[in-house]
Order: C-alpha cells, then structure tokens, then sequence
C-alpha cells in the first residue's frame, strides 16, 4: 500500500508541475513595450548570466500529424551562474525554465540561448507551491535590447529603489530548500490523493 501510495504521489507530482497547454491565440507584448513593463514591474528579476547546463523536460512529445502539437511541450531547463544582478534579488546559481508548448514552441520568451554565452534574463520567480522561476526574455549581453533594458531600469532607479542582490546559494542551500518544498508537495499530493480516493468510493 505504501508502494503504491508513493507510485501515486510521483504521478500527480510530475502532472501538477507540468501545467496544461491549450492551444489559444498567442500574444506578445511588442520589444519596445516589453522593456517598459519589464522596468515597471516589481516581479521581474533582471540579471546578466551564463547558462552552463541545459536538460528537457517532455511532459508530450510531438506529433506532427497535429498542429497543436507540433513541438514537444514542457520545459527547457538552463542552469545559471549569475554575474550580475540588475534588478531584484536573485541566487548565484539557479535553475530557470523556458516553458514549451505544443503549438507555440517557446511562446513569448524565445529559445534558450547557447551554453556559455554571456546573456540578460528576464526572470519571473513563482512562489506557488508548484511554481519555477521562468524565463520572460533573454537578450544577447551586448545587444541592443540588453542595452536598452539596462539603461532604462538605471534611468527608473531612485533612493527608493531596493539594492539588486546576488546571494550566495551552493549545493546544501538548494538540497535543504528542496527538501522543505517537495515535503509540502507530497502533504498536498496526499490531500488530493485523500479527496480523489473519496469520489473513486462514491
């Protein structure tokens, strides 16, 4: 029964990461708009970093007798060694995701870029049980939209402004913060699995 619980609790776990992809009309801000709701808004983390690693997560694989699912959907996630933060507050190292869709491949944010290479991200951290810190956009470092964007977020910084922070995050800091939130998910993976048990009985 135990077996079977935690069989129970890896399944819904890897559902509940992997959000549904609907095939709807896709829209983007336009680059020039996205830069100001970038600076504007106080959920965005601006860094300049490297990505080192990169693993897919394939929650569909695709089909290319559907147009909805022409690309696999998931994610694409990139390891980041962070070099400097220029907005928000922001570990050194962190795993960010791009998230994929069937229809619309990478959406709004564009594709990851190449390992190695010097890039700004835009980051959005969720701080939902389930939640990952995605990509919003990247930008070649030397680009003119990174160049943009920096100059901009200096432009709005005033007195007020709270100090872009890069804190130190190594391998036992991770372990411990993932350790505390998989517990939290497999207590709620019970709860579903508790009310799920209910209806199955009804």
């Amino acid at each position: 029964m135990k077996q079977t619980f935690l069989i129970l609790s890896a399944t819904f776990l890897v559902v509940f990461l992997l959000p549904a992809t609907p095939a709807s009309a896709l829209s983007c801000i336009d680059p020039e708009g996205m830069v100001e709701h970038i600076v504007e808004n106080d959920d965005y983390i601006v860094v300049t970093a490297s990505p080192t690693e990169q693993i897919e997560h394939v929650k569909e694989v695709a089909d290319d007798s559907d147009p909805n699912m022409m690309y696999p959907s998931g994610y694409s996630a990139q390891m980041l060694v962070v070099d400097t933060v220029h907005k928000g507050s922001v570990p050194d190292e962190l795993w960010v995701y791009f998230e994929r869709n069937g229809t619309w491949n990478y959406l709004c944010a564009g594709a990851p870029a190449p390992l190695n290479s010097n890039q700004v991200y835009v980051l959005n951290q969720s701080y939902d049980m389930f939640g990952l810190t995605s990509v919003v956009a990247v930008y070649e470092a030397d680009s003119d939209m990174a160049e943009q964007l920096l100059n901009e977020i200096a432009d709005a910084t005033t007195e007020e402004t709270p100090e872009p922070t890069k804190y130190e995050a190594g391998k036992e800091y991770w372990l411990q913060n993932l350790f505390d939130q998989l517990k939290d998910m497999a207590f709620m993976i019970e709860v579903k699995l508790a009310e799920w048990e209910f209806w199955n009985a009804s």
